[in-house]
């Protein structure tokens, strides 16, 4: 890959950090990829909130110049805002909460019914299928517990004051194609250090071929993206030890 760059945005009060984004783009042989990690508006702002962020944070993310210096001849042009890359996957805390009474999506749990039957109540599916948010975006199967709010270090959903109704926060998305299979999307309640519980989806994408990238520049690009993918599966189990990891021969288009 080539011609990275990174860019951030906030949409807390004032444009503060504590809320917006930070997104990457890059070129991965013939295609572009921008991979957005975003934290929306909380609760409290409603999906009327989240869903401006998003609009406000697709309509002026911008990423900067230089990235046309950084790839090879005949390489695709590196693009200046997230909507024009050819992939797009959009990850985060995006704060969408569950519309039904707190009591009700506990008993709902706790009676080991299937996770599943509460998605017709998700504010981001609810803001998906009225056209407001995330249109033409899909995510993989939603078969596991809400990911939102629990004590910490406990299996308990959250028994504070505030008491919050447990909702799937934690979500993976990406811009539908026909170039992206989903292979997995779970969470990990064995990681308990936060009040979310962690989410992970494994996607296969088939990009471009890029005819430029022949010889010894299509030797190094691929030296390099073995040394990343090194360093970033063996990063990755040591953090999280219980994700799936392929090495970089299972994965058929790169």
């Amino acid at each position: 890959f080539c011609a990275a760059r990174v860019t951030a945005m906030g949409t807390g009060p004032l444009s503060a950090g504590n809320k917006g984004a930070v997104a990457a783009s890059l070129a991965l042989y013939g295609s572009t990829v921008c991979l957005v990690g975003s934290h929306l508006a909380a609760g409290s702002k409603g999906p009327a909130g989240r869903d401006a962020d998003v609009t406000r944070l697709r309509a002026s993310l911008r990423f900067p110049d230089g990235g046309a210096d950084m790839r090879p001849s005949g390489a695709p042009a590196p693009p200046d805002t997230v909507g024009a890359h050819d992939f797009i996957m959009w990850l985060g805390d995006l704060n969408y909460r569950i519309s039904r009474p707190d009591t009700e999506v506990r008993t709902h749990i706790e009676s080991g019914a299937p996770p599943a039957e509460l998605l017709a109540s998700d504010e981001l599916r609810e803001g998906q299928a009225a056209g407001r948010v995330f249109v033409g975006f899909t995510e993989g199967s939603l078969d596991f517990a809400p990911t939102y709010k629990f004590d910490a270090g406990t299996d308990t959903y959250d028994t504070s004051a505030k008491r919050r109704a447990p909702a799937w926060c934690d979500r993976i998305l990406w811009k539908e194609s026909e170039h992206i299979r989903s292979l997995s999307y779970s969470s990990h309640p064995n990681l308990k250090d936060s009040d979310h519980r962690p989410v992970s989806a494994m996607l296969e994408v088939s990009v471009s071929s890029d005819s430029s990238l022949t010889g010894a520049t299509a030797e190094m690009t691929g030296v390099r993206f073995a040394n990343w993918f090194s360093c970033l599966t063996t990063c990755v189990a040591e953090k999280m030890p219980c994700l799936p990891i392929a090495s970089p021969a299972e994965y058929r288009r790169l």
